[in-house]
């Protein structure tokens, strides 16, 4: 096999893993496999395959390949933690950089037990956390992957602590890259913001965010292609109630599957903790298997079909039997995503990201009810622009106060629009009404899924003690609840004053008036 066999062969096999078909991407990698192929990024996709697959063991082979070829050094070992921590694999990348106590240097060294630090303080382990930061200070207390890993344990335990930290990690540096910098800015915002100083914290998050703007190539793409990429969604409100109801006549019945959506920072993450603790119900959270399996299949056949309809028009007329496929396909792949449970009943897609696909659910998934959260507004945008992660079509809109308020005006009225069309269940839960009475709404919530309560369901802290969350709100859903989360935005009130106008008819219409 030549190298331009080998490159076509490739590319086809990140194309299937685009739409979610890892198993027809996996057997193109094997085959690539068999010509001795052992690049880094090559040997990655495959163990994204199989981690998306369930094949645990191939998972680990692999990763233990790579760990060979990184020959000790640290830098490559680094390399391989982070990614194996971005998929998830947070075990994998564990091991990974405790093999950086055998580098060579102290500077390895150091960085390597810092990386340890920050993972055990990511899944709550904050014991293994502080013997890993010691360590990481003995070998260099100065390096700044050792001083970020002491500011993130200050944050958990004394955030005042912080600040000296944050503040000298958030300045600009020669040869830092912009991430690592703006990132910190993120975090001493969210420090003066817990402090109170309210003034500081939006001087920090505006800096962080310059920076992002300045030198993020992503950000820049994604706002060329805002138009377009409002468009489509807004397209696909093009259908009326009785087409609803006649997808789901045509469709057959289901009774397993079930979306928690919201626009980000409303509480869907909250609602999940309580929702998961039932033994009949398991929750995957915030994964892309609902867009790759069919919104991104359902594109790439309108696009190559030059049909000459709309989107809306084209996914109305899909035929039943391939859209039951792709349904198919991705069920399964949720399904995957957890070990299987013999009592699991329901399977709850928790993914705010999907809010604005709302309208083709209605097509796509007919028979699965839907929770979405709700907040105030004026919060859900402050919360949001505090919000470090990275950046998507969705959150690229986080930049500045303006578009990030605009960007909730718009799921706001696309869920408005969807929501008197839609044929299958659906209900609200209101964030405020969760931080007032959890109970009753987390019994509303599982009543409407079909589900009893159960008593288990009301401790939502030990569940998450036994978890690991994904969302960025993964240490507050642990915390007891707080009232200080609401109307927060009269924190930033003087900052929020020029879009009052902007925010009426959302208050309005969600009740916050």
């Amino acid at each position: 096999m030549n190298q331009n066999q080998i490159s076509n062969l490739y590319h086809q096999s990140r194309q299937l893993m685009l739409v979610g078909q890892y198993q027809a991407a996996l057997e193109i990698l094997d085959q690539i496999r068999t010509s001795g192929v052992q690049h880094p990024p090559f040997l990655l996709d495959q163990i994204l395959c199989c981690h998306k697959l369930r094949l645990p063991e191939r998972v680990r082979d692999m990763v233990g390949e790579l760990r060979l070829l990184s020959d000790g050094q640290g830098a490559r070992l680094d390399f391989l933690g982070e990614e194996l921590q971005k998929m998830g694999l947070y075990q994998h990348a564990l091991e990974t950089f405790r093999l950086m106590r055998d580098c060579r240097t102290d500077a390895e060294r150091a960085v390597g037990a810092a990386r340890e630090a920050a993972l055990h303080l990511r899944v709550s382990s904050l014991d293994a956390a502080q013997e890993a930061l010691d360590r990481a200070e003995f070998h260099g207390a100065c390096y700044p992957e050792v001083r970020s890993a002491r500011a993130m344990w200050w944050m958990r335990h004394d955030p005042p602590q912080a600040l000296p930290i944050l503040r000298e990690l958030a300045q600009p540096r020669t040869g830092v890259p912009f991430p690592f910098t703006a990132a910190h800015g993120y975090h001493l915002a969210h420090v003066l913001d817990q402090l109170g100083l309210y003034d500081e914290a939006f001087a920090s998050l505006s800096r962080a965010k310059e920076q992002e703007l300045q030198h993020d190539p992503k950000i820049k793409a994604f706002q060329s292609q805002q138009a377009t990429w409002r468009s489509w969604h807004a397209d696909a409100l093009a259908f009326s109630r009785e087409d609803a109801k006649r997808w789901q006549d045509e469709t057959e019945p289901y009774h397993d599957h079930a979306f928690l959506l919201g626009h980000p920072r409303s509480g869907t993450t909250l609602l999940e903790q309580v929702l998961d603790s039932h033994q009949n119900l398991q929750s995957v959270e915030e994964t892309n298997l609902y867009s790759t399996c069919i919104d991104a299949r359902l594109m790439a056949e309108y696009a190559a079909s030059h049909c000459g309809l709309s989107f809306s028009t084209y996914v109305g007329a899909y035929p039943e039997s391939r859209l039951a496929s792709l349904r198919q396909q991705y069920c399964e792949l949720l399904r995957r995503e957890h070990l299987p449970e013999t009592d699991t009943r329901l399977w709850l897609d928790k993914n705010p990201a999907l809010s604005i696909a709302v309208p083709r659910m209605a097509r796509t998934m007919p028979h699965s009810r839907i929770i979405y959260a709700q907040r105030d507004p004026r919060d859900v945008c402050i919360s949001s622009f505090f919000l470090w992660c990275d950046r998507t079509p969705w959150s690229s809109r986080w930049l500045t106060l303006r578009d990030t308020i605009h960007q909730c005006a718009f799921t706001h009225e696309i869920w408005m629009k969807a929501k008197p069309l839609l044929a299958q269940d659906w209900t609200v839960v209101r964030y405020e009404d969760m931080v007032d009475d959890l109970i009753s709404c987390g019994r509303k919530a599982t009543e409407f899924l079909g589900l009893e309560w159960q008593a288990q369901q009301a401790d939502h802290k030990r569940h998450v003690a036994d978890k690991v969350v994904k969302s960025p709100t993964h240490v507050a859903v642990g915390k007891d609840l707080y009232r200080n989360s609401i109307a927060r935005w009269k924190n930033y009130e003087k900052w929020l004053q020029p879009y009052l106008e902007d925010f009426r008819p959302l208050l309005r219409e969600s009740g916050y008036e």
